[in-house]
């Protein structure tokens, strides 16, 4: 119904492929963490604020103190020291997550960390190129200011490729 929705709130057909192409990708990539919320909570609620970590520490840091773009073509906002920074904090916030719960030893909490970070990065890259592509300024109005729902949802969706990965060769 929400799908419905979203998809006919756009009148062109780029702007409609676009959204059909980010629902068929999240609705494959829903089943893992379906899997993972229901047999392991910690994991899960720590790949929420893992990834949510990284996208607001990259975006406060880069916005206050990056000045070198990182792929200005593609994404003109994110600056190498917003990701750098995004990347430290993040390792920071990690490691006060795994004292409380000790999820993983160190070096499998920095294998983990990194590869999770890494693929939220490519989604949210992979969105941008695709906004570009389409000439899309957001991808919705539901999240004014953000870019729109799917900004939030990118580092998610391949984040969750990430897990899948790692819980598969680990």
């Amino acid at each position: 119904m929400i799908f419905y929705e979203i998809f006919f709130f756009f009148k062109n057909k780029k702007s409609r492929s676009f959204v059909l192409f980010l629902y068929v990708l999240i609705s494959l990539i829903s089943i893992e963490i379906y899997i993972i919320y229901f047999f392991e909570k910690v994991l899960f609620l720590y790949f929420i604020i893992l990834i949510s970590c990284f996208d607001i520490f990259s975006y406060i840091f880069g916005t206050l103190f990056g000045k070198k773009k990182i792929l200005p073509k593609i994404s003109p906002n994110k600056t190498i020291f917003g990701v750098f920074a995004g990347l430290f904090f993040t390792f920071i916030v990690s490691l006060i997550y795994n004292n409380f719960f000790y999820i993983f030893t160190f070096s499998t909490l920095i294998l983990f960390s990194t590869l999770i970070i890494l693929f939220a990065f490519i989604g949210d890259v992979i969105e941008s190129i695709y906004k570009r592509r389409f000439e899309i300024k957001n991808s919705s109005n539901i999240l004014p200011g953000h870019g729109g729902i799917f900004d939030r949802l990118d580092s998610f969706v391949m984040g969750s490729i990430g897990m899948l990965i790692f819980n598969y060769f680990i």
